[in-house]
């Protein structure tokens, strides 16, 4: 503690992310003033990723939109003026209602669980979109995708636990940039890789970062060729059910242990 008046609180990260990052958060005052990861946690060995990290730093930023505010000059010219609550609801109502009546399956909900809190998590939204008759949407869209992936490539979905990538003799990365959106697994694939691994191979669409660790060899994916591409653009039939399964399939190591 930096001073008397500062209390730790230990929490989780409330993220959509199966690493769930254990916490120390500091309190002065009734306000967060830093967040940092727990180095009593064996999976991230207290390391945050950049969103989180800053957590205090984006919630109390003076630039946080915190009222509604309506756009007042065509798009792209940033020119908005802020609005009362009231009629902020008023006016998305009355455009849903526009549509609804004419076509209500031409609205189409698309969220998902960035925080998984009970307000900002599932709450009342699909209750109204079922009563006004909008399309249906798997919200699950990204992990869906991946979770379809998985199936196709291994015959299930299934996994390992992160520290028993450091065991691995060869990793594949697969559509995924590990050093950027995957810092824990990182962080085994390098150890890994000290315990004697041949290496990694990366198969991505994107170049990586100019770094020296990044894997050898390297190989750009051709998605409409893959198993795991062909499953993640699968279409569903079902009535008023919207697909957009072409997003790319979760970030997937293969592994050969010893």
């Amino acid at each position: 503690m930096d001073s008397p008046s500062q209390t730790l609180v230990r929490g989780a990260c409330p993220h959509d992310c199966p690493d769930t990052c254990a916490l120390r958060i500091t309190v002065q005052d009734g306000r967060v003033v830093k967040v940092q990861g727990d180095p009593d946690h064996p999976p991230t060995h207290g390391a945050l990723c950049t969103k989180v990290s800053r957590y205090a730093e984006r919630t109390h930023h003076p630039e946080r939109v915190l009222h509604p505010l309506k756009r007042v000059g065509p798009k792209g010219s940033g020119r908005f003026a802020r609005i009362g609550w009231d009629e902020a609801l008023d006016t998305v109502a009355s455009r849903l209602r526009e549509i609804a009546e004419r076509a209500p399956e031409a609205v189409l909900p698309y969220s998902y669980a960035g925080t998984m809190g009970l307000v900002q998590g599932e709450a009342m939204a699909l209750r109204v979109f079922h009563k006004l008759g909008a399309s249906f949407l798997d919200r699950t869209i990204c992990s869906s995708a991946g979770g379809e992936a998985l199936a196709a490539t291994y015959g299930g979905k299934v996994g390992m636990h992160l520290e028993h990538y450091a065991e691995s003799k060869l990793i594949v990365i697969w559509g995924s940039n590990s050093i950027t959106s995957n810092l824990h697994f990182w962080t085994f694939a390098q150890q890994a890789k000290r315990n004697g691994a041949k290496g990694s191979t990366n198969c991505a669409p994107r170049r990586w970062s100019g770094r020296r660790n990044v894997p050898r060899p390297s190989a750009a994916c051709r998605p409409t060729t893959s198993a795991s591409w062909r499953a993640s653009t699968a279409t569903r039939s079902r009535p008023r059910y919207a697909s957009t399964m072409a997003c790319s399939a979760w970030p997937a190591a293969a592994t050969r242990r010893a």
